[in-house]
């Protein structure tokens, strides 16, 4: 993964899952790094601040390798801190002519100024105090739906991920931790006041890890909203370090659980409504490693659930499937997930150079035609070459790199959508039961 707002999130041209297979101090010396040991390769990466590593990277969404360069920086606080935005989600049925305010706040990490929080500082810089701001400006600016985005989200401190979920609950337990002991540590949110009680979609993939396990099963399991993307990280467990006379020993000393009783570990959240993922179950995971712990359960705690939220999921889930298809960007996005399971499920490949030069071209051809398609049903120019496809990818990804939601990101889009349903489908349910303005989705 990518450390958020360091100098490789912010280049765009690294991506998560891609593979380092040479690094060197400049583009004609590139140093192959396979079979070296991590420490290492990190030797080699690592520089001072204001110089340049080139990297070979062989992509994740395959295709040949390449070589990119990074400036060398340092990672700022600020650069990993909560932002937010809003979109004018449309209607359903209403053609796009009427939109609604919703509402994003992406969480790119659960961080703590632990510096300043050791020193004392009354104002230290941490997640939970960030996102209670971005919550107050968003309330003020009337949206009627939020979208928490933990995407990439490995996880940091789980005191800020816990007080982060009382921003939308109650008080009330938020996750269980048991030890080698099978001693039972329950964690609660003990402040009863809220900073939003609105409808919430929590947008994961498979690279939200930990903490932002922790946050989204909370609320998938108080039914306080929905969680939507794909299946996460699956890591329920806590590991030390032990220093030995040669070398250190990790062990693992903890296991998170859903209030539920359910563990984070191996399965990891299973989303309300999925979607399909670029990254391979199989690689990239808790399940991906060796001698991994297993999913279990424990005894559920005691809490009182939000709604009945998880009754609309099959409607939502249905009018998600009869979008999708008239949408260019999700249909990209499933095409290159087709594409790249059927080229991860190849065995072999052929060592005559001819035929897998032919082979890669017409790898590199099949995501030109994706792209293409999906340029052509938005009415935008279509690309002549594979060259000119890559030219303009990095051009693109390095001026979107800033923004917070891009016109393309599918998957946004696409929560917006499905919080627009479940907010038109709950308003429906109310006007026939004659209540109040939240109580289908609220106690």
């Amino acid at each position: 993964r990518l450390v958020p707002g360091g100098p490789a999130d912010k280049s765009g041209l690294l991506s998560p899952a891609d593979r380092i297979i040479g690094v060197g101090q400049s583009n004609t010396n590139i140093v192959d790094i396979l079979g070296w040991k991590l420490e290492k390769v990190v030797e080699l990466i690592r520089g001072p601040k204001g110089s340049t590593v080139f990297l070979e990277i062989k992509p994740n969404k395959q295709g040949p390798s390449k070589v990119i360069h990074i400036k060398r920086d340092k990672v700022e606080l600020e650069d990993r801190a909560s932002k937010s935005d809003i979109i004018w989600q449309p209607t359903t049925g209403s053609d796009n002519k009427d939109t609604i305010p919703i509402g994003v706040i992406s969480i790119p990490t659960f961080y703590a100024d632990f510096k300043g929080q050791q020193e004392g500082k009354k104002n230290y810089r941490r997640t939970s105090v960030d996102v209670k701001n971005l919550l107050k400006d968003l309330n003020n600016s009337e949206i009627q739906g939020l979208i928490i985005d933990l995407r990439n989200n490995g996880g940091g401190s789980l005191q800020e991920a816990n007080h982060v979920l009382g921003l939308f609950i109650k008080e009330g337990p938020t996750v269980q931790v048991r030890d080698s002991l099978n001693r039972i540590d329950l964690h609660r949110d003990r402040d009863a006041r809220t900073s939003y009680n609105g409808p919430l979609v929590v947008l994961v993939n498979r690279l939200s890890a930990s903490a932002s396990e922790i946050f989204a099963g909370a609320v998938q399991d108080y039914q306080r909203g929905l969680v939507v993307g794909s299946r996460t990280f699956g890591k329920g467990t806590v590991q030390a370090l032990r220093k030995l006379s040669n070398g250190h020993l990790k062990f693992t000393q903890l296991k998170f659980y859903r209030i539920s009783g359910a563990s984070n570990q191996h399965l990891g959240i299973v989303p309300d409504i999925e979607f399909p993922s670029i990254y391979d179950f199989d690689e990239v995971g808790e399940s991906a490693q060796e001698n991994a712990l297993t999913w279990d359960t424990i005894k559920p705690a005691k809490f009182q659930i939000y709604s009945r939220i998880r009754e609309f999921a099959p409607k939502l889930r249905q009018l998600h499937l009869e979008r999708i298809p008239n949408d260019p960007d999700f249909q990209y996005l499933t095409s290159q997930v087709n594409l790249f399971k059927k080229l991860s499920q190849k065995e072999t490949i052929s060592l005559n150079e001819k035929e897998r030069r032919e082979e890669l071209n017409k790898n590199q051809f099949s995501q030109l035609e994706i792209e293409n398609k999906r340029r052509k049903l938005k009415n935008l120019p279509i690309y002549k070459t594979v060259e000119e496809m890559e030219n303009a990818d990095e051009e693109k990804e390095s001026k979107d790199n800033d923004k917070l939601v891009n016109d393309s990101d599918a998957e946004l889009r696409e929560s917006g959508a499905i919080l627009v349903d479940l907010i038109q489908m709950s308003n429906a349910n109310i006007a026939g039961s004659h209540q109040s303005a939240n109580t289908a989705l609220m106690p």
